[in-house]
């Protein structure tokens, strides 16, 4: 494992040094950014570890002023930045469970400006889901994902969860309990999950 400045937190796995090398190459930005615990996927195909970089590159790194939804009509807070996070990171599907499919690796992308038990709540559940999903990817009914195809459940070798929180809760990446809960939720699902601070975002 590598430690470093706790900007993010990554929990993924890895069986060979060259494969840790290979993701290492590909994906200096990544390294560059601040992961608090790497272990490097050996699974992961070059489009699926592009998309690691890019997303943490354009999160963490992010200078530009965040789109929100409207307000949550429950709460009256303002709304995530969800479809914002998904452009910015280049996500390539518009699905039910999946905001992209590349390499046989199906990522989910989600917010949450939640407190600390909240935001290990909603990874739980993301994660969870994930690891139950067993049938072909389907695309969202709405008009973005109308035209799209299914995505194969047979050729999906892998699963990752990309959760971005605002960056005023980048406190819980130096949260002992955060970080392990994160961990068991990864042992118990074998989701790779990603925790992202996105700066400009505040809740």
């Amino acid at each position: 494992r590598a430690e470093s400045t706790p900007q993010s937190a990554s929990f993924c796995y890895a069986t060979t040094l060259f494969n840790s090398l290979l993701f290492a190459g590909n994906v200096a930005t990544f390294l560059t950014v601040n992961a608090i615990e790497i272990e490097f996927y050996s699974l992961l195909g070059q489009g699926a570890l592009e998309l690691v970089n890019s997303a943490t590159a354009n999160i963490v790194n992010n200078t530009e002023e965040v789109e929100l939804k409207g307000p949550n009509r429950n709460t009256g807070f303002p709304g995530d930045p969800g479809d914002w996070v998904q452009k910015k990171i280049g996500a390539n599907y518009h699905g039910k469970m999946i905001d992209d499919w590349r390499d046989g690796n199906a990522t989910s992308i989600k917010t949450t400006g939640g407190n600390l038990d909240r935001t290990l709540d909603q990874i739980s559940h993301e994660a969870r889901s994930l690891r139950a999903h067993n049938s072909d990817w389907e695309p969202s009914s709405d008009a973005a994902g109308k035209d799209l195809p299914t995505k194969s459940i047979a050729q999906t070798r892998t699963k990752m969860l990309i959760m971005v929180i605002p960056e005023n809760h980048q406190s819980f990446l130096r949260n002992q309990e955060f970080l392990s809960t994160v961990e068991a939720i990864h042992d118990q699902t074998d989701v790779i999950i990603h925790v992202l601070p996105l700066p400009k975002w505040r809740r």
